[in-house]
Parts: structure tokens; C-alpha cells; sequence
């Protein structure tokens, strides 16, 4: 008899639950069409590039070919110097990070005057859409700046000790907000074949984290990868924290970021703004207008034949 209570107790509470329950109409807000520029400098060893990414927040077809009619222009301060961005493939935007179907067009030019557009240059992006609108930003390239340690060679490379760390160290580069540390390790499957250790990918991709102007050194490889140890098996994550193995070789990059960039670019939990991206670009569309100055070379644990010379720090 008390199981039979018991069944009857449950279901007048459901019942009751459901007749509590009334089923409310709801309204769902349309997603608005919006253009979205991504336009960037960036400044190296190579000189400096800009380029440019158009897309709408609801992409399609149709939209990617009236965005491809769009003009892109980039003005120095001074006014002297005012460059148009060209339609192109978009690996010149995005690399092989998009798939070649993406909905969006593709601007870019390459050299540009580092006078007017390299390091501690005021630039003014201005975008004419096809309907007649227009979007409009300005960014402050950061300054330059140059590598202190590690001591390379004519190729930017040089050789460290495996299972060994390595101080990076660079100058101050003026108004520069962040500076991200990317490395790319490669043939780490091939060193570490004899031992346990798990790969899942090869050449493999970190990320490190300089959060103000001048917080301007970082242990390698140890403080790479920050965002990225979570989904690195233990094992690997161990190797990683002592140096490089034997046999592997590493292209590092160091990029003194804007605050447009660091305000608007995105990777993981790479969030030093806040979780919401914040425009540059404003007026007919949204968007960033950021700048990056690039610092790069190549640490060697054995790969290359002749080995270059050691990683030392750089002379005063």
C-alpha cells in the first residue's frame, strides 16, 4: 500500500508541475546582415604588408561578389602616401586557416612604404563599399623594437642544447599592448619515435602571452604554449617545460600587437580584453583595423647539418 501512495504522490506533483506550466509565444530577433572588415599591417624582416578581409555576419554568395567590388585604401598620417589593396586570393588573407569557399572577399598589397606604414606609423584604413557606404578606422603601428637574446646568425638561426631552456628577450616596442610568442615545432614525431610519448600534431603550434608594453621577455620553450597545455598530452607537456628534443626544430615568432588587435583578435582563451571583441572600424560595417611588428628566427635542437651557432645572448 505504501508503494502505491508513493507512485500516486509522484504523479500528482507531475501533473501539477505541468498544469504550473504555460506555454509562453516567443519571439526570436532576425539576425542582422552586417559588413565585417578585418584589415591589418604587419611589419618584418620582410617589410610590411597590409591586407584586408570583407565579409557580412549572414555570408553568402551573393555577398562575397558585391564585396569584391569594394575599394580598399590605406592613408598615412601625413596624406603624402595613400595605398589601394588589391583583390586577392585569400591565403593572402587567412593563409590555409579558411577554406577556399569562404564567404568574403580578399584585399592585400605588399611592399609598402615603411616610412609611412613600418613601425610607430599613424594609418588611416578607409573602405568604400559598392552601395555607396563607407567604414573607416585608424591604428598606431607599435614601435620598433629588436631581439636582445638569443644571438643568430645571418639566417636568424641558431642552435640550443636539447632538454635546455632559453631566455627571449627584445627592447621595448612603443605603444604596443601585447606581445604574442608563437612557436612551430617540427619533427617532433621523428625525435620522440622511440620513447611513449604521444603526438597528435606535427609541426606543432603554441602560444605565449606578453601582457604590457614592457613585459619584454620569455622562457623557451617552457612559457609557450599557455593557452595550449590543456590539449597537449601530460607526457608531451613534461618534454615541452625542459627544452626541445633532440632532432626538432622550432620557427619562433615574437609580434608587438596594437590595441585594436589585442582588443579584437581571438584564439582560444586568449581573451587579454575581456570576452567581447571590440570594433576599430566604424561607420557603414564594423570591424578591426590592427597592427603587428614581427621579430623572428629559428632555434635548432639538431635537425639542420651543419648546426648553426649557439643560442647566446646578444652582445650589448
Amino acid at each position: 500500500m505504501s508503494r502505491g501512495l508513493g507512485i500516486t504522490c509522484v504523479l500528482t506533483v507531475l501533473l501539477a508541475a505541468v498544469a504550473a506550466c504555460e506555454l509562453q509565444e516567443i519571439t526570436v530577433a532576425q539576425s542582422e546582415d552586417v559588413i565585417v572588415a578585418e584589415v591589418y599591417l604587419s611589419s618584418d624582416v620582410d617589410g610590411v604588408s597590409g591586407s584586408a578581409w570583407i565579409h557580412r555576419t549572414l555570408g553568402s554568395a551573393g555577398s562575397t561578389q558585391e564585396l569584391s567590388s569594394a575599394d580598399v585604401f590605406l592613408r598615412a598620417e601625413s596624406r603624402v602616401s595613400t595605398v589601394r589593396l588589391r583583390l586577392a586570393d585569400p591565403s593572402s588573407c587567412a593563409g590555409d586557416e579558411l577554406p577556399a569557399d569562404f564567404p568574403g572577399s580578399c584585399y592585400f598589397a605588399r611592399p609598402l612604404d615603411p616610412r609611412h606604414f613600418g613601425p610607430g606609423s599613424l594609418v588611416e584604413a578607409i573602405i568604400r563599399l559598392p552601395d555607396g557606404g563607407r567604414i573607416t578606422g585608424q591604428t598606431r603601428v607599435p614601435g620598433p623594437y629588436e631581439l636582445q637574446s638569443p644571438r643568430t646568425n645571418r639566417r636568424r638561426t641558431c642552435w640550443l642544447e636539447p632538454a635546455r631552456r632559453l631566455n627571449v628577450e627584445w627592447t621595448r616596442a612603443a605603444g604596443a599592448w601585447a606581445y604574442i610568442s608563437e612557436t612551430q615545432i617540427i619533427n617532433l614525431t621523428a625525435a620522440l619515435e622511440d620513447t611513449n610519448i604521444e603526438v597528435e600534431e606535427d609541426p606543432l603550434l603554441l602560444v605565449g602571452l606578453s601582457v604590457s608594453e614592457t613585459d619584454t621577455t620569455i622562457v623557451f620553450p617552457s612559457e609557450f604554449g599557455l593557452f595550449d597545455r590543456p590539449n597537449l598530452g601530460r607526457d608531451l607537456a613534461l618534454v615541452l617545460q625542459e627544452g626541445l628534443p633532440f632532432g626538432t626544430q622550432a620557427e619562433v615568432v615574437i609580434a608587438a600587437a596594437d590595441r585594436n588587435y589585442v582588443n579584437w583578435v581571438r584564439r582560444g582563451a586568449f581573451n587579454p580584453s575581456g570576452i567581447v571583441r571590440v570594433p576599430s572600424l566604424h561607420g557603414d560595417g564594423t570591424g578591426v583595423f590592427g597592427s603587428v611588428v614581427r621579430q623572428r628566427f629559428t632555434v635548432d635542437a639538431g635537425l639542420q647539418i651543419p648546426t648553426p651557432g649557439p643560442c647566446e645572448p646578444a652582445e650589448p
